[in-house]
């Protein structure tokens, strides 16, 4: 006789949803008590991530804590703020989308046309270009569309060794700053933009020497601290 022993699927994802929760649970408990203890950095957001929605949060959490390193402490987080940032893709979307419809519709004109003129040389040459603008508009739109997902993709974290910005979209990309690369620091501020502009040293391959921090949490606060890690 065969013993045939089934596995407790429900059991299973029971078991395995209680174990993220209670993971979830300790992230928070650990992040609070941090921030409640350490007066280290000026940052007005003591509660890290305190300006975003609980899966804002969460999300920032866990694709910065991916990529921290042994010891390493996390001391604040944020996210563009992708409203802000949508606009000019969105913008330059409905332009291009609007560019392309055009560029096809002249296209197909130019297409009818060649068909029941005698000579049709000219409207092949107005053919060709009204397709090379749709395939131009197309391919804008496109990395604009790419743009726009990698505003609501993209983290901030300042670490106890390093700045940290996060791009979680494919193919993903991560921009490390370390103690010494930071030269100068400067905010703008105003009722519709938190922007903390940093310029680095020349010359580093995988890094920029140029990043601009749009931000939800106060700007001058983060450059402050921005500048406590960065400057040797």
């Amino acid at each position: 006789m065969q013993l045939v022993v089934k596995p407790d699927f429900p059991g299973a994802l029971a078991r395995k949803s209680v174990e993220k929760a209670e993971l979830h649970e300790i992230f928070r408990v650990v992040f609070t008590f941090r921030n409640q203890l350490s007066p280290m950095l000026p940052l007005s957001s003591k509660t890290m991530g305190g300006n975003l929605t609980s899966r804002e949060q969460e999300a920032a959490r866990w694709q910065l804590m991916l990529v921290l390193r042994p010891g390493e402490e996390l001391i604040w987080y944020d996210r563009p703020p992708a409203i802000q940032l949508a606009r000019k893709p969105a913008l330059s979307i409905l332009f291009m989308l609007g560019w392309t419809a055009l560029a096809l519709f002249i296209s197909l004109i130019a297409f009818r046309q060649m068909t029941l003129a005698g000579d049709p040389s000219v409207m092949f040459a107005v053919f060709l270009v009204g397709v090379a603008l749709s395939v131009f508009g197309l391919v804008v739109s496109a990395a604009n569309a790419w743009q726009l997902l990698a505003s609501w993709r993209t983290f901030y974290g300042l670490t106890d060794r390093r700045l940290i910005i996060v791009r979680a979209l494919w193919p993903g990309n991560l921009v490390s700053l370390r103690k010494g690369w930071l030269e100068s620091i400067r905010t703008t501020v105003n009722k519709n933009q938190n922007i903390v502009h940093l310029t680095g040293k020349k010359g580093i391959r995988t890094v920029p020497d140029r990043i601009n921090l749009y931000l939800n949490d106060n700007a001058d606060d983060v450059a402050m601290s921005c500048r406590s890690v960065l400057v040797p």
